[in-house]
C-alpha cells in the first residue's frame, strides 16, 4: 500500500504531461549564510550568501507523439511539476538539463536530471 502513497503519479515539465517511473528522487536548494573573513579575521554582522543547487532526477516513459529528443534540446530552462500518488507536488522553476538525456528506446525510457535553485512543495490538504 505504501508504494500508491508515496510513489510518483506525473510530471509536467513546460506544461507537457509526461507519465514517469514510481521512484523519483530529489534534493531541496540549500540556503545558507557564513560569516565573512577578511585578513584580519572573522568580520562582525557581516555574511556571505550561498546557496546550493537542488536536483531532481525521473524517469519519464514513453507515449506515442511526443518528441523525447526535441522536447530537451532547448538551451532554456524548465518549470516541473511533480505529482505525487499522496496529492503532494513539488514545484521548481528555472531548471536546467545537468546532464544530457539517457533515452532507452528498448524500454521506452529516458532518464533526465535537472538542476536548480527554486523549488517549492505543496502539501495535499
Amino acid at each position: 500500500m505504501d508504494q500508491f502513497l508515496k510513489g510518483a503519479l506525473s510530471a509536467y515539465i513546460d506544461t507537457v504531461y509526461y507519465p514517469t517511473a514510481e521512484s523519483v528522487s530529489y534534493k531541496a536548494p540549500f540556503e545558507s549564510n557564513i560569516p565573512a573573513e577578511s585578513n584580519q579575521g572573522p568580520l562582525a554582522n557581516v555574511v556571505t550568501w550561498h546557496k546550493e543547487a537542488g536536483t531532481i532526477n525521473l524517469t519519464v516513459l514513453h507515449y506515442s507523439g511526443c518528441d523525447y529528443v526535441g522536447n530537451f534540446s532547448k538551451p532554456g530552462g524548465y518549470n516541473i511539476t511533480l505529482n505525487g500518488r499522496s496529492g503532494n507536488s513539488i514545484i521548481a522553476k528555472g531548471c536546467w538539463l545537468v546532464e544530457a538525456p539517457q533515452h532507452d528506446q528498448v524500454n521506452g525510457t529516458t532518464e533526465l536530471s535537472f538542476g536548480t535553485l527554486s523549488m517549492q512543495f505543496v502539501m495535499a490538504s
